[in-house]
């Protein structure tokens, strides 16, 4: 009986701290999975899937991996399984897209203290005649701007598409009592949310609303960058933010 518990015991914890090789029996020491392909002719098959199957995922995994049926990429949820968020892996297309960068120049605007109207400034985009699009190019890459201020919770950040009316918060109540907005970029896809970062947030940081809401909306025109100051006391100045696009 003791012979059969430890054997019983053995096969377990091989099971359960092993790799799983298939068609080799050396798998990569760092793959917990290896897959071989003995006359190197076949794949590994990802399914396929619509965007509107791909968002009806109950409770994807972070890391969960599809390929887009439209676009033929891969797609990652990089976000949690209560907040899914897909990034959409084309290496191969970004080596390949164009880069176009607009930016508003050195700026000195006053941020109202404690005023909804806050600050709005304007960058005109032209030479794009495309619609952006979730699934291909072309796509917002990045925004960047500079903020002075002396507390910036108080900042309401957004960015506001060329019909007027279609907007995504990039920053809203972040930061705590820290100071300033220095050399921060919104990106698409970028490894920390605003949301966790601290200030003065320099570095790359998803947006708190996705750029995937702009979807179809036209490039060339004004986007306009609208920062409102909601607290009383401390003060700010826009000195610059800019705008690119890969296409």
């Amino acid at each position: 009986m003791k012979r059969k518990t430890f054997i019983s015991c053995m096969l377990y914890c091989c099971l359960y701290n092993g790799q799983v090789g298939i068609q080799t029996a050396t798998p990569d020491p760092s793959a917990v999975l290896d897959v071989k392909a003995p006359l190197n002719n076949k794949g590994v098959l990802i399914p396929l899937l619509t965007t509107a199957q791909i968002n009806a995922i109950s409770n994807p995994a972070t890391g969960l991996m599809v390929i887009n049926s439209s676009s033929r990429l891969i797609w990652i949820n990089t976000g949690t399984s209560a907040v899914p968020r897909w990034v959409e892996v084309s290496t191969t297309l970004k080596s390949a897209a164009t880069t176009s960068s607009f930016s508003s120049g050195t700026l000195s605007l006053a941020i109202p203290n404690n005023n909804a109207t806050g600050i709005s400034h304007a960058i005109n985009v032209t030479g794009i005649p495309k619609t952006l699009s979730l699934t291909d190019y072309p796509k917002i890459s990045q925004v960047c701007l500079n903020i002075t201020h002396t507390y910036d919770a108080d900042l309401d950040i957004t960015l506001i598409a060329p019909d007027g009316t279609t907007f995504i918060t990039l920053s809203d109540d972040n930061g705590d009592d820290g100071n300033n907005y220095t050399n921060t970029c919104f990106k698409p896809v970028a490894g920390m949310s605003i949301l966790s970062g601290a200030a003065p947030f320099t570095g790359s940081f998803l947006p708190e609303v996705p750029f995937s809401t702009f979807n179809g909306q036209n490039i060339n025109g004004n986007w306009t960058l609208k920062v409102v100051d909601d607290a009383a006391q401390d003060t700010g100045t826009l000195t610059g933010w800019s705008i690119e696009f890969q296409h």
